[in-house]
């Protein structure tokens, strides 16, 4: 069965600073943003099925990096309801 994402609104303080570093050190030792606007630059905003496949590309690298990291916890990445704010931890 695939795991359900869990909303990141229901973690405690502590567990989005956690995840904010990791994320952050996805970020800082992966090229992964300068692919992301490289594909965006070649391939505009993004309207078509292109924009989800490479996405969920995108997204899973970020998992398997947090897997990597021993952050299984993390993995499927969490979300926020749109009808709340972004936590202030990110």
């Amino acid at each position: 069965m695939i795991p359900r994402r869990q909303p990141l609104n229901l973690t405690t303080p502590a567990e989005r600073t956690q995840y904010a570093t990791l994320h952050g050190d996805f970020v800082n030792t992966t090229n992964a943003i300068a692919e992301h606007e490289a594909w965006h630059a070649s391939h505009g905003s993004g309207n078509d099925a292109h924009f989800l496949f490479w996405h969920r590309y995108f997204i899973r690298r970020l998992e398997d990096f947090l897997g990597a990291q021993a952050a299984e916890r993390w993995e499927p990445i969490p979300y926020w309801p749109s009808n709340t704010p972004i936590p202030s931890e990110l």
